[in-house]
């Protein structure tokens, strides 16, 4: 039996719409101790006092989180996913993605080394690409070299120097 089609949505909303439910949960659990907690308050004067603060956080929490989120994950995931297309499309210049988010830039990594990994026609690879790939190793290496393995670190190092000798010697 087929299951019934799910809407999709994007990262950013599904994270947004999380965070906003949380604060109006918050908030409804907020009044609820109020009410016991302080005399004076009917039930209908707390749901419109906090209703009007739900919408009001609600809708900043939306905003702010949605801009963050999408800048910050949706479109690395996305510069990602483009250069994974590329590769297919025979694009094998390393991608130069700039991200703080660590798994993000582990992906970019991974696809790095799968770009380096893929067999070239030696006829189309030059000497000028391969210096290319020696620098953009010892970038790798020099730049974020903190978030890479040692043995990562010591394979990287090999080889840029090994791309770079090939480049040199030729």
């Amino acid at each position: 039996m087929n299951s019934p089609a799910r809407r999709t949505v994007s990262l950013a909303y599904a994270v947004t719409m999380q965070s906003a439910l949380a604060t109006a949960g918050a908030m409804a659990i907020y009044a609820v101790a109020q009410y016991f907690t302080t005399s004076g308050h009917t039930v209908w004067g707390l749901l419109l006092e906090h209703g009007w603060h739900v919408l009001a956080l609600g809708a900043l929490t939306y905003v702010v989180i949605y801009l963050t989120t999408h800048r910050q994950v949706v479109m690395p995931i996305r510069d990602l996913y483009l250069k994974c297309y590329a590769v297919t499309r025979g694009d094998l210049t390393p991608i130069a993605l700039t991200s703080r988010i660590n798994e993000i830039r582990e992906i970019a990594h991974g696809i790095n080394l799968i770009v380096l990994r893929v067999p070239h026609d030696p006829s189309s690879t030059t000497l000028e690409q391969l210096s290319l790939e020696g620098r953009h190793l010892r970038h790798i290496v020099e730049h974020e070299g903190d978030q890479l393995t040692l043995v990562s670190r010591a394979y990287l190092l090999d080889l840029a120097k090994r791309l770079e000798h090939e480049t040199a010697a030729s």
